[in-house]
């Protein structure tokens, strides 16, 4: 650049691609003077975004808690579930800070059960992933049953399209059989079970046994 008359002068520059994230040093030569600055903050660099999830296993519908660095700043991040099968769940989107970080909360959603399941934060080209754990979950959700009437028996995280036989522990010490349903291809069933005469009152133990997951 050339200053002007008054010795002054504005430039736009390039961050360099070698610039690391941190404090940089920057130098104006000129022929008859010299000057730097050792104040120059570069954010968003060479280093790569990272994510991190806090469970990394857990049931469907349960929170998950997120953090994500290093991504550009002020930008609008965007979140995707990759299912084992390969298709893929919009999670949202999130607002990076001046810094690049963001943070926040998602549910899991409806999903089959299984490790290694792809979390992607994306800023454009620019993404982290992290990998999550679905277990296998039952539940009740007419509470109290009572002998005789139907309660209704909910099942998420299981295979697709998974057999799943539904098993009531008696007070004998057995496990018996009262109902079967197929999963839908997110894993998910729900299935009305009549309550067995031989449930004792109080807590009773129901389990969901299937082809590939087991869970009570």
């Amino acid at each position: 650049v050339t200053t002007s008359n008054s010795g002054s002068a504005n430039v736009n520059v390039v961050v360099p691609d070698f610039a690391v994230d941190g404090l940089h040093v920057v130098r104006a030569e000129g022929l008859s003077m010299s000057a730097q600055t050792s104040s120059v903050q570069v954010q968003g660099g060479i280093v790569p975004p990272t994510a991190s999830i806090s469970p990394t296993r857990s049931t469907v519908n349960n929170w998950i808690i997120y953090g994500i660095t290093d991504f550009p700043p002020n930008s609008t991040v965007s979140i995707s579930w990759t299912r084992l099968s390969g298709g893929t769940i919009d999670l949202g989107t999130v607002q990076t800070d001046a810094a690049g970080s963001a943070s926040g909360q998602f549910r899991v959603p409806a999903t089959p059960g299984g490790p290694n399941q792809v979390i992607t934060f994306s800023a454009g080209t620019i993404q982290a992933t992290a990998t999550f754990e679905v277990a296998a979950r039952i539940k009740v959700n007419t509470q109290p049953g009572v002998r005789g009437q139907t309660v209704d028996v909910s099942l998420r995280g299981y295979g697709k399209q998974e057999t799943v036989r539904i098993r009531w522990y008696n007070p004998a010490g057995q496990w018996v059989d009262v109902a079967q349903v197929v999963t839908s291809n997110s894993g998910s069933a729900n299935v009305s079970v009549t309550v067995p005469d031989f449930a004792p009152e109080g807590q009773n133990s129901v389990r969901g046994d299937g082809t590939q997951f087991r869970q009570q």
